[in-house]
């Protein structure tokens, strides 16, 4: 079942990530403007952080197989719609309807991990879930520019049939999960107490700063040190090939660290990473700091959901993961837009201020986690 759902994973975010290349030629086609093209790739985190609460608690009161084959079914037919796509206004429309029902993947994904998962499983689980999301970014974007050298709407189609062949394996081969609701027994647990909240600010600023680093760090690679696509798309593959590695060895370093310090450390380290991003003028350098990157970012995620999540019980697990998603949501949406407004001022601001927030939540951690 971990299988499934780590192709689930894979492919939710394989889609997110392979129009990367494609869609600014793909938009001009149509007739639209680069603040389309913008516009069009934020609608996904936007309609996650409005829906993923509401998938996620329908998904405790009905279960979790549905929803995780609704949202694939529904990410199939979005595709079709952009590869069938005749105007600027039809594309919104396939954008917007895609990131609606896909988003009610996302949480129930990780709700049925939990479920699925002994406390002290949990961890794993969740960082080969991560793995599967990881793996989906860093192979997208080769992919979409691979089948779109040759043409762009062939790249839509073969994700269609994907996607399609996807949500047809979650129908047969996963079960569902029976979810005893606590709501018949009128008894109710504060899904957004203080602990929650804080943990879900962390996990906000985390992806937000993590975000714009991954975006504002091509602007700094074309503009500061002159680099071609190649160069640029293989600095940004190393953080995220070693992101994945690290998610896959959450189980070994949790046998030797606790989960609270590697949460921690993960932060502060990603935190430092980020701050020294902005004073480098070395591009060799760039290749380990973005190594650094990847490990500190892929280890402190499923750290954090699953020790959220273990103090969450199994019938708010999905709601849950619906609110803690939407806070993720929010830090992807606004991430590139905030950084973009710092990166005006001056290109390092970005990184500078991004490694100062994060290495005073990593202290917080430690405090509150």
């Amino acid at each position: 079942m971990l299988l499934i759902l780590f192709l689930t994973a894979f492919n939710l975010f394989l889609g997110f990530s392979l129009i990367f290349p494609i869609f600014p030629s793909f938009v001009k086609e149509l007739n639209g403007s680069p603040s389309d093209v913008g516009l069009l790739v934020s609608i996904q985190p936007l309609m996650q952080f409005l829906f993923s609460p509401i998938w996620g608690k329908l998904s405790d009161k009905y279960g979790r197989k549905k929803f995780i084959f609704l949202g694939m079914l529904g990410y199939a037919i979005s595709f079709y719609f952009t590869a069938i796509a005749n105007s600027i206004e039809f594309l919104y429309f396939a954008r917007i309807f895609g990131g609606i029902i896909s988003s009610s993947a996302i949480p129930t994904i990780l709700a049925y991990a939990s479920s699925i998962s002994s406390n002290n499983k949990r961890n794993v689980s969740l960082g080969i879930i991560g793995a599967g999301f990881g793996l989906g970014l860093v192979i997208g974007p080769f992919i979409g520019g691979l089948v779109g050298h040759f043409d762009i709407r062939t790249v839509f189609f073969v994700s269609f049939y994907i996607f399609l062949l996807n949500a047809l394996l979650v129908q047969l081969f996963l079960k569902e999960v029976k979810v005893q609701t606590l709501h018949s027994k009128k008894l109710k647990f504060n899904l957004l107490n203080s602990y929650v909240l804080f943990a879900s600010i962390v996990y906000l600023v985390i992806l937000l700063c993590a975000t714009a680093m991954q975006i504002i760090l091509g602007m700094l690679l074309t503009y500061k040190f002159h680099l071609d696509t190649l160069n640029i798309g293989m600095i940004l593959g190393i953080g995220g090939v070693f992101g994945v590695i690290s998610q896959f060895s959450i189980g070994p370093l949790l046998k030797k660290f606790s989960e609270k310090s590697l949460i921690v450390f993960s932060v502060l380290l990603l935190g430092i990473t980020i701050f020294i991003v902005g004073f480098v003028n070395n591009v060799e350098f760039l290749y380990l700091l973005t190594a650094l990157y990847g490990i500190s970012f892929g280890i402190s995620q499923p750290n954090l959901t699953a020790r959220v999540s273990k103090k969450i019980p199994d019938e708010y697990q999905g709601e849950f993961m619906g609110i803690f998603q939407a806070f993720g949501s929010i830090g992807r949406f606004l991430g590139p837009i905030l950084c973009s407004l710092l990166y005006q001022f001056h290109p390092s601001l970005p990184y500078l201020i991004s490694g100062i927030i994060l290495i005073i939540f990593s202290l917080l951690c430690l405090l509150w986690i």
